[in-house]
């Protein structure tokens, strides 16, 4: 299916030279704005059904053969969401960072995607400034709590329980119920040995869904 679409992107390029070089000159960049778009939200649409191969392949298409469009920066976006998916961190901080060089209207979830995959890189600190320039930018409060919550994941990794503690516990105040946020907390809890309240987190982690919390419930709790 992928591939005719293709196809026809292509015949509709060879298309358009079908006319006088004067109707040319100013049709083909609205066309090819028209094709963009198109594949935007085609690709989209496939990542949305976990086709993350064939979403960057559609990226690519448009990228290549449009690299000057107005919406170039929101392709580079979706497809270091693509990567970032895949686990191609590196292909994704690329794209993600590009996408930010090229003044993304959404700038806050950039940074924010950007930071996460800072974090999988292993880069905490990096990843902390994203997550700061995210919530700089950011208006939209139930989105926060993701910030909130990844931001004190990174310092948890850095061991600086005390600061991601103060992020985990607004982010579990805006959302009681995200899993990965009560598991977190629980840790940072642990981390700062508070046993009994960070076992009583893990447990509500685990009755939430996060059913890794229970190994954690076995390592530091049962003792």
């Amino acid at each position: 299916m992928l591939k005719f679409k293709r196809i026809i992107y292509i015949l509709l390029f060879i298309s358009f030279f079908s006319g006088p070089i004067t109707v040319i000159r100013a049709q083909t960049q609205d066309d090819l704005e028209s094709i963009t778009i198109k594949a935007t939200f085609d690709g989209i649409i496939l990542q949305a059904n976990g086709q993350y191969l064939e979403a960057i392949n559609l990226y690519d298409f448009a990228i290549q053969s449009n690299p000057n469009s107005i919406s170039v920066c929101i392709l580079y976006d979706e497809r270091g969401k693509a990567k970032l998916a895949l686990n191609d961190y590196l292909g994704a901080l690329t794209d993600f960072t590009i996408a930010l060089e090229k003044n993304i209207i959404g700038a806050s979830k950039t940074h924010f995607e950007r930071g996460k995959t800072k974090h999988f890189l292993g880069d905490y600190r990096g990843a902390i400034l994203d997550y700061n320039k995210s919530l700089l930018l950011n208006i939209d409060v139930e989105y926060k709590e993701e910030i909130l919550m990844w931001r004190g994941f990174s310092k948890f990794a850095l061991r600086d329980c005390d600061e991601a503690l103060l992020d985990l516990n607004i982010a579990t105040a805006i959302n009681s119920r995200n899993s990965l946020a009560a598991y977190l907390k629980g840790m940072v809890l642990i981390c700062l040995y508070k046993m009994e309240e960070g076992c009583t987190e893990l447990s509500r982690a685990g009755e939430l869904g996060y059913y890794e919390a229970y190994e954690a419930i076995r390592t530091h709790c049962n003792r």
